[in-house]
């Protein structure tokens, strides 16, 4: 396994800007021009909302109200969340497919390429959607989080899913092979 505490300092932009209304607390996803975006809610959150002029982000720094109360706050408002809560790979991919910006988080994790790295995930099937844009992908190199015991029964599962992306890439005839390494969880000093 490998030890990525040595990632650097890299800029994150989710296309969330500033709206230009005097007193708006939140921030505007900009559909025109998200060209520096490379963080996308692949399946929404639950500080994502849609106001009546596109897809709003709450946020504590505007506020420095806890994102909770704000969440409740948009509740009451009657703005509901853009998440995707359903339970099998098939339901959340019809649900993605009914809003745009869900469907181009998935369709920009699917042009992705170089390498990409999975921090806490299980590989679940119920998330085979999200692994088939990466199977469909140019990403050469897939890094993987694994906790614990490498060879615990969970990161068996999670390792033996991960070699089968590369396993489907090669079946759909992709040029690009997907090299599979993993990496210590706890070696990513996220916060």
């Amino acid at each position: 396994m490998q030890d990525l505490a040595d990632h650097g300092a890299r800029r994150s932009d989710d296309g969330f800007r500033d709206s230009g209304i005097e007193g708006d607390e939140t921030v505007l996803w900009n559909i025109y021009d998200t060209g520096t975006q490379n963080v996308h809610y692949l399946h929404g959150a639950l500080h994502l909302f849609i106001g009546d002029d596109g897809l709003r982000k709450i946020t504590w720094k505007r506020t420095e109200l806890a994102l909770i109360d704000q969440v409740r706050d948009q509740l009451a408002a009657r703005r509901y969340p853009l998440y995707v809560a359903e339970a099998e790979s098939p339901a959340k991919l019809a649900r993605i497919n009914e809003n745009g910006y869900l469907t181009r988080a998935l369709r920009s994790l699917a042009s992705c390429n170089n390498g990409l790295v999975v921090l806490g995930h299980s590989l679940d099937p119920n998330d085979d959607h999200i692994f088939e844009a990466v199977v469909r992908s140019t990403v050469a190199r897939l890094a993987v989080s694994l906790f614990g015991d490498p060879d615990n029964e969970t990161n068996r599962l999670i390792q033996r899913r991960a070699h089968d992306l590369a396993v489907q890439r090669k079946q759909l005839g992709k040029r690009t092979e997907l090299e599979v390494q993993f990496f210590d969880a706890a070696s990513v000093p996220l916060w």
